[in-house]
């Protein structure tokens, strides 16, 4: 679910979550990006699940990403890394 509500979360009583994101495509039309910070809504998904509920994180990209603002409220992390020509 994108842009998940926090209340939802909160509402469930879930006892974890396994939250899946991804970097938006870049290899595909203007070649490799040289920004490795991860953009929105992935930031958000990530702070409004994890605050709220002990959680994996996945993170499928081609490359390294930027983690490091959200460690904090990550319980576990998986980087899944895409497929090589």
């Amino acid at each position: 679910m994108e842009n998940l509500n926090t209340e939802f979360i909160k509402s469930n009583n879930f006892s974890y979550a396994i939250v899946v994101v991804g970097e938006h495509p870049y290899t595909e039309v203007f070649s490799d990006s040289s920004n490795r910070t991860i953009v929105d809504p992935v930031p958000s998904i990530i702070t409004n699940v994890c605050v709220n509920v002990k959680c994996v994180v996945v993170i499928i990209s081609g490359r390294s990403v930027v983690i490091e603002p959200y460690i904090s409220v990550i319980g576990a992390l998986v980087a899944a890394w895409l497929p090589d020509t």
